[in-house]
């Protein structure tokens, strides 16, 4: 039998070393908390998947992959500009510093989804039901519907500042929306815009795509990334919940029902944008999720 890579009982050491300075309260260390734990599951993680030749960092994926999970967060920081659902806390006062925790996290966002979707996909059976029926108007349509929503919570900021167009009456008719605290409610659409934007692109480009995965009647893909996302959201906020440097949100929707710091409805969206991930990667990099998805 194949034995494990030695990375995977560095990762093991990794996660039980914060895990007992989480316990500890040394702060000092657990301002690292995240990019070091999501390190370490990483590296668990690929290590099981080694074992069955899938593994990210023997077939030299995980660096892309991880360069294209920083620009590719950036840009939900960028959408969280009008969002404001989430803030940081206890940030490193160095400039240079902080912005290094910024790409290690963010770097490891991406390759941490989808290798626990990987280690899912091996232990789940194959579920198999109704094929999906995709015509050429439902693909338009998700397309168009995805950039829409894209737009929707940049709509509140920009008529809140309509007094710079060439004529606000042009507008007028979304004058009403001109409250920046209505772009909080938006979320909801920016976790499923890229999903409705690149799925119809992957499956046209013939790259990796749940929509050609639904056409054949598999539904496998789909739950496993559901699980994962649920999983690492998990995760996600478990260890946050502890660390010295962590993430808080002001969500306006049940704020006070919550599991750690993540009110219980935003785990819905650790769901969609674990399909979020899948789909960006399939664009760009189609052969990491080829690595993951072989012989499944």
């Amino acid at each position: 039998m194949k034995s494990y890579p030695f990375y995977f009982y560095t990762g093991i050491l990794l996660i039980l070393f914060m895990q007992v300075c989480l316990l500890l309260d040394i702060r000092s260390i657990t301002i690292w908390a995240t990019p070091t734990l999501w390190t370490g599951l990483i590296l668990l993680a690929d290590g099981i998947l080694a074992k069955t030749n899938r593994s990210l960092i023997y077939n030299r994926a995980l660096g892309k992959l991880a360069f294209i999970s920083v620009l590719s967060w950036w840009v939900f920081e960028w959408f969280n500009i009008y969002l404001s659902n989430w803030h940081y806390q206890g940030l490193l006062q160095t400039l240079h510093i902080r912005y290094l925790g910024y790409i290690w996290a963010f770097a490891t966002i991406f390759p941490g989804v989808l290798l626990v979707y990987g280690i899912i996909l091996t232990i789940m059976p194959k579920i198999l039901y109704k094929q999906f029926h995709l015509t050429s108007s439902f693909l338009i349509a998700s397309f168009i519907i995805g950039l829409f929503f894209l737009f929707i919570p940049i709509i509140p900021f920009s008529m809140y500042h309509l007094n710079r167009a060439a004529d606000p009456d042009l507008f007028i008719w979304l004058s009403w929306s001109a409250n920046t605290f209505y772009s909080e409610f938006t979320a909801g659409f920016i976790w499923l815009a890229f999903i409705l934007i690149l799925e119809p692109l992957n499956y046209l480009l013939n790259r990796p795509s749940l929509y050609a995965e639904l056409v054949l009647g598999n539904y496998s893909k789909l739950l496993a990334l559901i699980l994962a996302g649920l999983l690492c959201g998990y995760f996600w906020e478990f260890w946050n919940f502890w660390a010295a440097t962590k993430w808080i949100y002001t969500v306006p929707i049940l704020p006070h029902i919550k599991l750690f710091e993540m009110p219980i409805l935003g785990y819905i969206g650790f769901a969609t944008f674990a399909w979020e991930i899948y789909a960006i990667t399939s664009l760009v990099y189609p052969r990491a999720i080829q690595i993951l998805d072989q012989g499944h």
